[in-house]
């Protein structure tokens, strides 16, 4: 014969999975009333989130997937800045990590590729990372950078398995690694001549990123690396020797004011400066 607490336990069992199972079925409802609500609802919300310098244009869809373009201020061929077309879709396994994501996908001249963004209560991560972006478009991050008329293509991914983390609340702060491709980079203001290609690994820690320059192609051949941090004071520094072929010489011309000729010809650079 069963003892009282037992036959307690026994009678309160049902009680309990009817709870469970009605609290799951108010979460279900809930998730799916935010999922397969009319994504131009949380429009405002993406926009205070991105700033003056870029806003969100919702075309169809709703929160679960949908379509729309990513308006980015500065010069483009049009005069009135650069759109590009986004389309999206919820990436469940992001509710593993206790973030909302979404798979994103970019087709435009500007910038084409697909992310994974998970959004969570301090940070948003990204993921799988595979972006091909237009050098063109850091005149809508940096107008001092577009000053130097940078020109080329920039190929931005994540390692497998590896995410970066950014915050957005307060002073921006980001952790993570990133691996970059800088494809026919040309600085117009600087000179009329492709300065090459190069791989750079990037590492994002708090307010900075520390990067390494891994290979170099092309007319100018740099090396080393150094650090970009992007709170005040602001400052970009440079380690490394720079180098041309005899009959590409000209091309160290923008650089002799920062860099040290050794005896060899090339330049030993080691700048620091605000930006």
């Amino acid at each position: 014969m069963k003892a009282p607490r037992q036959m307690l336990i026994d009678a309160q069992a049902p009680t309990v999975r009817l709870r469970t199972w009605f609290a799951l079925l108010l979460a279900a409802l809930f998730i799916g009333l935010i999922a397969f609500a009319p994504a131009r609802l949380f429009e405002g919300i993406a926009n205070r989130a991105l700033g003056p310098g870029a806003q969100l244009k919702i075309a169809m869809g709703t929160v679960w997937s949908g379509r729309g373009a990513l308006l980015l201020a500065g010069p483009s061929s049009a005069g009135n800045g650069t759109s590009i077309p986004l389309s999206w879709r919820v990436d469940p396994m992001a509710l593993l990590r206790l973030r909302a994501g979404v798979a994103l996908t970019a087709d435009s001249a500007a910038l084409t590729g697909k992310v994974k963004l998970a959004l969570g209560i301090r940070s948003i991560e990204i993921r799988d990372a595979n972006l091909r972006i237009d050098a063109s478009l850091i005149t809508a991050v940096s107008s001092m950078a577009g000053l130097l008329g940078p020109a080329g293509m920039l190929q931005l991914d994540t390692d497998t398995g590896e995410s970066v983390a950014s915050s957005y609340r307060g002073v921006p702060l980001a952790g993570g690694k990133l691996k970059l491709r800088a494809e026919n980079v040309l600085l117009r203001t600087l000179s009329p001549r492709t300065f090459g290609s190069y791989d750079i690994d990037i590492v994002l820690r708090d307010a900075a990123a520390d990067y390494r320059i891994t290979q170099a192609s092309g007319p100018l051949k740099l090396d080393g690396g150094g650090s970009v941090q992007w709170t005040t004071p602001r400052q970009f520094i440079y380690s490394g020797i720079a180098s041309a072929a005899p009959d590409a010489a000209d091309i160290l011309a923008p650089l002799r004011n920062i860099g040290r000729p050794l005896p060899d010809g090339r330049l030993q650079i080691d700048f620091q400066g605000g930006w």
